[in-house]
């Protein structure tokens, strides 16, 4: 049986005179199976001309690093004391971010690309056709390279999720006097050629496919480290007289630049709750088998995320009442209440479905919006309820990881005052995974009420902050003891600005008894005009911008109570603190009181 080994070697050989015969000789040898010892050899001879005697121009590391060229049997070192650019066809390297290339094919502090890539010469890629831009998209457009020039990731209007599939899509620059003719582009990631070829013959335009070069990487391929590189290549001969683009036809024009893909992982973890509607002679659930997979389906194509795991609850949670504001509120509780008495972790959330048998009063679902979504003691208000609605749900998901409305219509409410782009616009060209379709730069961001939405470049980011924050934590034993929490006795109260309230007491996760307190006015608790104990409260608003929750630990005296003083949510801003200086007196009578449910997580 014969077999073939193919190997490649590097060997650096560093002499001031020359010794002997100016030549290497390698020999590999193999110990066979049968006793023989068979061996091949080679033998390449070496210049000696530039040896002078200078001991101090013989740096054996140069000569390892540098590389050998060869034409036929015609070889010679190449790239010798150069860290980047170009000596004659070979590529010596590439400056990583936040450095250039010099003149001395150095690489020294800068940004841009300096003059040592100059030597990389764009002798057999297209002519007259350059790179304009490049987006890495994965649901979000992230600009990676415009106008030429590459975007290090610490600049970029996004960030890339490892373990996601990529689309990515390059702009092409036209000369004037471009031939119209069918044009090669070519990706390079890690070593894995992506290919596109396509007639060009108009300016390119990314409200098409067809308008730009494109590649579809699959997410296994998307990883930290990953570099790439793109090039534009002629299919035919015959071109070599139009003029070289103003913009290259290589990015990096030598080399590879950095992907910027982080480490670590963006998971959900999400529980569907199914909600019977039960209204005179209506009961109505929602199919859970078509809400589950859509759901998983819009969640991935609009979330940073590169892992979920979604299920449904198995028992549905029955609900009698209308859907007017307070009703939503008055469901909402529920929603907050079966999670505690689930035990559910404290990174998973939480959103009951319904199909309404009455009227919703133009109300289409409601979640909290805590101001620190990335603690862990935000686990309480990782709860959401809406109608079956792909854009009701990842709206209301998107209030729950902290995110505000954006303006756009003018009826949203206390909207995000940092969102970057005026009419609510996402601003950047998006990808839905699920069909391929191309979204508009002027499509209204999700957390808008304009309808028609996707996700920003500005909502990817963040969101992206509150996954990887979560994720710090998640599933960590010890994480409850740093952050100062514990599953102890606690009262909820949501105070609607109308005077409504509801109480209700339950064991979920709070602040240690004697740590730093809550973000407002304490709670008093009387009997009669006794005060027996006060407690730090913490407040959180609802995505309804009429309605606060707040919680407190439960006091040792709380049998006694017969009243709790707080601040009476009218006139309050969660936005600026101001809470209004009115206290209210609510009767114990009003609160429901949790069973003999004891819960500890794990």
């Amino acid at each position: 049986m014969d077999a073939v080994s193919k190997s490649n070697y590097v060997v650096g050989i560093c002499t001031p005179i020359a010794l002997g015969e100016p030549s290497l000789t390698i020999e590999v040898s193999l110990e066979g199976s049968d006793g023989e010892e068979p061996s091949d050899s080679v033998t390449l001879p070496y210049s000696v001309a530039s040896l002078d005697g200078n001991v101090t121009r013989c740096d054996a590391q140069d000569i390892a690093h540098a590389q050998l060229t060869c034409d036929g049997d015609d070889c010679e070192m190449a790239c010798i004391e150069m860290e980047c650019g170009c000596d004659g066809s070979a590529v010596c390297g590439s400056c990583g971010p936040g450095s250039i290339c010099s003149s001395e094919n150095l690489c020294v502090p800068g940004t841009g690309h300096g003059p040592g890539e100059e030597s990389c010469v764009q002798v057999e890629g297209a002519r007259g056709i350059g790179i304009d831009e490049i987006h890495a998209n994965q649901g979000v457009g992230i600009v990676i390279a415009t106008g030429g020039d590459l975007v290090e990731p610490g600049a970029r209007n996004g960030t890339l999720v490892g373990d996601r599939p990529l689309t990515v899509r390059a702009a092409w620059h036209l000369e004037p006097g471009f031939v119209e003719r069918e044009i090669l582009a070519v990706l390079e990631l890690d070593g894995v050629r992506y290919e596109d070829q396509r007639p060009v013959a108009e300016a390119s335009d990314f409200s098409r496919w067809e308008g730009s070069f494109n590649w579809e990487v699959p997410g296994a391929a998307v990883l930290p480290g990953s570099t790439y590189s793109v090039s534009l290549f002629e299919v035919e001969s015959g071109h070599s007289g139009e003029a070289v683009s103003s913009l290259p036809n290589r990015l990096p024009r030598s080399g590879v630049a950095e992907l910027g893909v982080p480490t670590g992982r963006t998971r959900v973890d999400l529980t569907l709750v199914p909600v019977t509607h039960s209204v005179g002679s209506c009961s109505s659930t929602p199919e859970m088998g078509s809400v589950l997979a859509a759901y998983e389906d819009v969640l991935y194509a609009t979330y940073p995320i590169n892992e979920m795991e979604v299920r449904t609850r198995e028992q549905p949670l029955v609900y009698g009442g209308d859907l007017s504001g307070n009703g939503w509120v008055s469901l909402l509780s529920q929603i907050s209440q079966l999670r505690a008495a689930d035990n559910a972790a404290p990174n998973t959330f939480y959103y009951g479905v319904l199909v309404p048998c009455s009227a919703t009063s133009g109300i289409a679902g409601i979640g909290y919006a805590p101001g620190n979504p990335t603690a862990m003691g935000a686990a309480p208000y990782r709860t959401g309820v809406g109608i079956v609605s792909n854009f009701t749900f990842v709206h209301e998901f998107g209030h729950n990881h902290g995110r505000r409305h954006v303006a756009c219509s003018g009826g949203e409410a206390s909207p995000e005052p940092n969102y970057p782009h005026p009419g609510g616009i996402v601003n950047h060209w998006g990808w839905d995974l699920r069909d391929d379709s191309i979204k508009t730069p002027s499509q209204p961001d999700f957390m808008s009420y304009c309808g028609n939405e996707w996700i920003s470049d500005w909502g990817w980011d963040t969101t992206f902050d509150v996954l990887v924050g979560i994720e710090s934590w998640a599933g960590d034993a010890s994480a409850m003891a740093r952050a100062e929490l514990e599953v102890a006795d606690v009262l909820v109260g949501i105070l609607q600005d109308d005077g409504e309230e509801i109480w209700w007491t339950e064991r979920s996760l709070i602040g240690i008894e004697g740590g730093s307190g809550g973000n407002g006015p304490d709670l008093g608790f009387f009997a009669g005009d006794i005060l027996l104990d006060s407690q730090a409260a913490e407040y959180v608003e609802l995505s309804d911008d009429h309605s606060v929750i707040v919680r407190s630990r439960l006091p040792d005296a709380f049998d006694s109570v017969t009243s709790i003083d707080h601040v009476a949510a009218r006139g309050i801003s969660m936005h600026t603190l101001g809470y209004a200086p009115a206290r209210v007196r609510t009767p114990r009578a009003s609160i429901s009181i949790a069973g003999e449910v004891k819960l500890a997580l794990p």
